[in-house]
C-alpha cells in the first residue's frame, strides 16, 4: 500500500520542477484518463474528449487500433469512438495511458538510460498482468498500469532537462551499479519518495495502489523479472524468480518459465504495436524462441484467452467481438501461423472471408470466396455435412483438399464448423504454412471451435429470452 510522503523542501522543489514546469500536460492527461471508469455514464464519450485534443496521441491510437493484432477484420477504425466500441473501454484506456506516458517522457529528454528504464517498465507491466491471470480483466488492467507507473519519479526525473539530471547521467555512466545512491545524492531525496510525491500531487495515488495483496505481489514480481531479464533466463537470479513465479501462479517450473519467456516476447510485440521504435533495442527479441509456431503449446495463453471468452459471455458481448477474440486465440495462443474465418454471403451461395490473421492474407481479405454447394467430396464437404473438425496432412491428395486449395495448396491445415441455431453459417480454417500441425495444435484448435459454438448458442439464447417479454407485451396490446 502507498503511504503519504512526508513533506520536505527537496520534495517540494522537485514536485514544482517536474509536475508544474517539465510535465504539466502529462500529469493532467493521465489524471483525467484514470478518473474515468467503465461504470460511469458516457465514459466512452468522456474518454474520447480527453484523447482528442492531442492530435499526435489520437493519430497513434487510431494506428494501433487498426493494426492486425487489434483489428484482424481490417474494417477501418477512423474515430476514437469507433475504436472504443471495437476494442473496448478498458483496452483503449490502457493503450492510451501507455502511449501518453511513454511518448510524453521521450519527447522531453530521450537519453539512453530513460529509454532503457521505460522499456523495463513496459516489460514489467506485461509480466505482471500475465502473472495475475486469476484476476478479472479490470483488475489485471490495474496491475498493468500500477506496474507501468511504479517508477514514475525516476522516469520523470530522467526525462527532465535539469542540470541535476545531466549530472546524474554523467555519474551513472561511471558507476552504473549505484543508481539509487546517486539519485539520492543528486536529488536530495530517493526515487521512491519522489514517485509517491508526484502521485499525490497529481492525484494518482490509486493508480499506484494495486487492488489487493495478490495484485501487489504480481506488480513486484513483474518488476523484478524485467530488471533481471538481461542476466539471462537460465541465470541463477532468474531461476530463483521463476521459482517465485511458480509459487505465485501454481504452475509447474517449466510452465512458469514458458510464461515468463512468452511475456517477454509479448512486451516486445507491444512496443512494435505502439510504435515505440526507440525502445526496441532494450526489449527481448519479439521473434526469439518462437515456441508457439513450432507447436510447443503455451497453456497459460490458452487459459488466458478462455478467461477472456468467459468474460465476453458474462458481458453479453456482440458476436463480432467473439469471432475476433477466437481468431486471436487460435493465432496467438494456440500458435497457428494463419487463421481464416469464412461465413455465408448474403445469398448463401459462397463462403467469404470475414476475419483473418497471419501472413500473406491481404488478397483473401478482398477476393477470398469459396462456393458452398458442390458435388466435390472434400474436407470442406465433410465439415459441412458432419459438423465436426477435420485435419488434413501435407501428403493428402489435392482432391481431398478440394476447395481449401485457395488458402493452401499443400500444407497441413484444419477446419471446423461455425453453427448458430443449428445452422452452419461458416467455417474456421487454420494452418502453419510450411510447418506441420501437431496433435496438441489440433486438440487446442478443436477446443476453441467448441467454445465458439457454445458461446454463439448462449448469446443467441439470451437475446431471444430478452426479446420474449417485448413480444408478449406486443401480443397483449
Amino acid at each position: 500500500m502507498m503511504s503519504e510522503p512526508s513533506s520536505s523542501p527537496k520534495l517540494e522543489y522537485w514536485l514544482q520542477q517536474l509536475g508544474h514546469a517539465e510535465l504539466p500536460a502529462l500529469s493532467g492527461t493521465v489524471r483525467k484518463m484514470m478518473q474515468l471508469t467503465e461504470k460511469q455514464q458516457s465514459s466512452a464519450q468522456q474518454l474520447a474528449q480527453v484523447i482528442l485534443p492531442d492530435a499526435g496521441v489520437t493519430a497513434k491510437l487510431l494506428k494501433v487500433a487498426n493494426s492486425v493484432h487489434f483489428n484482424p477484420t481490417a474494417v477501418p477504425i477512423n474515430t476514437i469512438s469507433r475504436a472504443i466500441v471495437m476494442l473496448g473501454f478498458n483496452e483503449l484506456r490502457r493503450i492510451g495511458l501507455s502511449v501518453v506516458f511513454i511518448d510524453s517522457l521521450l519527447q522531453k529528454n530521450a537519453n539512453h538510460i530513460l529509454k532503457q528504464r521505460l522499456a523495463e517498465s513496459l516489460h514489467a507491466a506485461v509480466q505482471a498482468k500475465n502473472l495475475a491471470f486469476d484476476l478479472d480483466d479490470e483488475d489485471r488492467e490495474e496491475v498493468f498500469i500500477a506496474t507501468l507507473f511504479q517508477h514514475l519519479g525516476e522516469l520523470s526525473f530522467l526525462s527532465s532537462s535539469t542540470v541535476e539530471c545531466k549530472r546524474y547521467l554523467e555519474n551513472l555512466h561511471a558507476k552504473p551499479q549505484d543508481s539509487r545512491s546517486l539519485g539520492r545524492e543528486v536529488l536530495g531525496i530517493g526515487f521512491s519518495e519522489l514517485t509517491q510525491g508526484l502521485a499525490t500531487d497529481w492525484h494518482l495515488q490509486h493508480l499506484l495502489t494495486p487492488v489487493n495483496r495478490e495484485a501487489e505481489e504480481a506488480v513486484q514480481l513483474g518488476d523484478r523479472l524485467a530488471q533481471t531479464w538481461d542476466e539471462g533466463v537460465d541465470s541463477r537470479p532468474m531461476r530463483q524468480l521463476i521459482t517465485s513465479v511458480a509459487a505465485y501462479t501454481g504452475l509447474s517450473l517449466p510452465r512458469s518459465k514458458d510464461l515468463v519467456e512468452a511475456s517477454a516476447r509479448e512486451a516486445a510485440k507491444l512496443a512494435q504495436q505502439y510504435e515505440l521504435e526507440s525502445l526496441h533495442e532494450f526489449l527481448p527479441d519479439a521473434n526469439a524462441n518462437p515456441a508457439l509456431v513450432e507447436g510447443d503449446q503455451d497453456s497459460f495463453h490458452q487459459m488466458n484467452y478462455l478467461h477472456k471468452i468467459s468474460v465476453l459471455v458474462r458481458e453479453n458481448a456482440s458476436l463480432h467481438r467473439v469471432f475476433q477474440l477466437i481468431t486471436d486465440a487460435i493465432h496467438y495462443a494456440v500458435g497457428f501461423g494463419r487463421v481464416i474465418v469464412v461465413m455465408h454471403d448474403q445469398d448463401k451461395h459462397n463462403f467469404e472471408v470475414r476475419y483473418c490473421l497471419g501472413d500473406s492474407l491481404e488478397r483473401l481479405r478482398v477476393k477470398g470466396k469459396i462456393p458452398i454447394k458442390t458435388q466435390q467430396d472434400d474436407i470442406l464437404s465433410r465439415v459441412i455435412k458432419e459438423r465436426s473438425c477435420e485435419l488434413i496432412k501435407r501428403q493428402s491428395s489435392s482432391e481431398d483438399r478440394g476447395r481449401l486449395r485457395v488458402f493452401s495448396p499443400e500444407d497441413d491445415c484444419c477446419c471446423g464448423p461455425i453453427e448458430i441455431e443449428d445452422e452452419l453459417v461458416g467455417v474456421i480454417y487454420a494452418d502453419n504454412r510450411d510447418q506441420p500441425i501437431s496433435d496438441e495444435n489440433y486438440q487446442a484448435f478443436q477446443l476453441f471451435v467448441e467454445q465458439l459454438n457454445m458461446i454463439c448458442a448462449c448469446l443467441v439464447y439470451r437475446r431471444l429470452q430478452g426479446s420474449l417479454p417485448k413480444l408478449q407485451r406486443g401480443q397483449h396490446n
